[in-house]
């Protein structure tokens, strides 16, 4: 019983995890530009799906 004491006084000491709001940041702005370029990729292929289904139905 004695080291769940120990394990139990160390984690009660451990002090707590910050997250550097840098990190955050950077990860936000790059799922802004993983969007961006979903976005984009979706418009070129509408277009391209535009054009074939034009040119084969004259």
């Amino acid at each position: 019983m004695k080291n769940f004491e120990d394990i139990k006084s160390q984690w009660e000491n451990l002090a707590d995890i910050q997250i550097p709001k840098e990190g955050t940041e950077e990860i936000i702005k790059k799922a802004n530009q993983l969007k961006k370029g979903q976005k984009i990729t979706s418009i070129v292929l509408g277009v391209t799906v535009g054009v074939l289904v034009f040119s084969f139905s004259t």
